[in-house]
């Protein structure tokens, strides 16, 4: 019995740890200076269509400060709190895959907030994304170093956008060092394109 009423003790202290926090939070956001501008960050996300299966669009808060808080909220669903003293912004998975199921053909904000040295908080004007319809779950390039001074070692990778998941489709130390480009895809067909493989190599053709 004691055990009961210690675990219930323990629980209702976790419970008021967090409604304090809770509300330490909407303090320090509704005391913070209003900046009417929205908020710098790479890449730029504001005012942009975002597919409700593409993974986390992860990113870094532009401006100086030294402390950084993140608010993503929808129309219904859970909101995204985040705070850290770096400025980039990684969400977790499972909470953004919730939040963007949630609000499928609605909007969402995202509310930017930073921290300066003396301890005084500035909060930009929101930025809005619409979450539209899934779309397809992979995309298939060619990878390439991007000086294009290394053109022996490429592939045709595919990346699954709903995990940041890469995996090779054909490599070209299998080919012969040989190009890869759009001649992969037959007359850009999303079909695929064709290789030959035999003797031990590949090559691929139209």
């Amino acid at each position: 019995m004691a055990g009961v009423l210690h675990m219930g003790k323990m629980k209702r202290i976790q419970t008021d740890c967090l409604v304090l926090g809770a509300a330490l939070w909407i303090v320090a956001g509704s005391s913070a200076a209003q900046t009417p501008r929205l908020p710098n960050i790479i890449p730029d996300y504001a005012g942009v269509v975002i597919p409700s299966n593409i993974a986390p669009l992860n990113f870094v808060i532009n401006e100086p400060g030294m402390r950084f808080r993140v608010v993503f909220t929808g129309e219904t669903g859970e909101t995204i709190r985040m705070e850290s003293k770096s400025p980039a912004v990684k969400l977790p998975l499972k909470q953004w895959r919730n939040l963007l199921a949630a609000n499928a053909g609605r909007e969402i904000r995202i509310e930017i907030s930073v921290c300066d040295a003396s301890g005084r908080w500035t909060s930009f004007s929101p930025i809005r994304d619409r979450v539209a319809e899934p779309i397809d779950s992979h995309l298939v390039y060619r990878l390439i170093d991007p000086a294009y001074n290394l053109w022996k070692k490429m592939g045709i990778y595919q990346r699954n956008i709903e995990t940041f998941e890469e995996t090779p489709v054909l490599i070209n130390r299998l080919t012969e060092d040989n190009c890869m480009n759009c001649h992969n895809f037959c007359k850009n067909s999303p079909i695929g394109g064709s290789c030959i493989c035999g003797a031990a190599r590949a090559r691929p053709c139209c």
